[in-house]
């Protein structure tokens, strides 16, 4: 579960265990202006929350918890990009089930005209270079809002709905 304080614009996560019944003491993730999609990678159980400014938390789990005490933020998303029109969607991929090599973290955002994707497959340390996956050629898609993603297990397979 992800939160936002409106006042203060701090962000929060709390897991649980039971279904929802009842939730662990909230770990604070920091400021983040709108909290956007939250994942977690399957193998190792690293959480990643990103923020609709581009922002992206990484939270790895305790080894005697199970779940993040702290959160790091980076911004991955190039700051050139107009943070009212970026609409960030995360997901994580199952693509290394045998372990030992963390899950390869995509966000997909706008810039209100293309549609981008950056992967990173070390936690969201590195990212690569922003990848345009609609076809700016087609004038019915001259504006690009809200974009969608999901992951595949099969490494490098993601789906995008512009």
């Amino acid at each position: 579960l992800e939160y936002r304080n409106f006042g203060a614009g701090v962000a929060f996560a709390q897991q649980s265990i039971d279904g929802g019944l009842t939730y662990l003491p909230a770990t604070e993730v920091g400021m983040i202006s709108q909290t956007g999609a939250l994942d977690v990678d399957q193998v190792d159980g690293t959480v990643y929350i990103s923020g609709n400014d581009g922002q992206l938390a990484v939270g790895t789990p305790d080894p005697i918890l199970g779940y993040p005490l702290t959160y790091t933020l980076s911004q991955p998303i190039p700051v050139s990009t107009d943070a009212a029109n970026i609409f960030v969607a995360m997901r994580v991929a199952n693509d290394h089930p045998g372990g030992g090599t963390p899950g390869t973290v995509y966000l997909c955002y706008s810039d209100g005209t293309n549609i981008y994707v950056i992967s990173s497959n070390n936690h969201g340390a590195t990212f690569n270079s922003p990848v345009q996956v609609n076809n700016p050629a087609d004038p019915a898609q001259n504006v690009n809002l809200l974009p969608w993603i999901t992951a595949d297990t099969t490494q490098g397979s993601i789906g995008v709905v512009c």
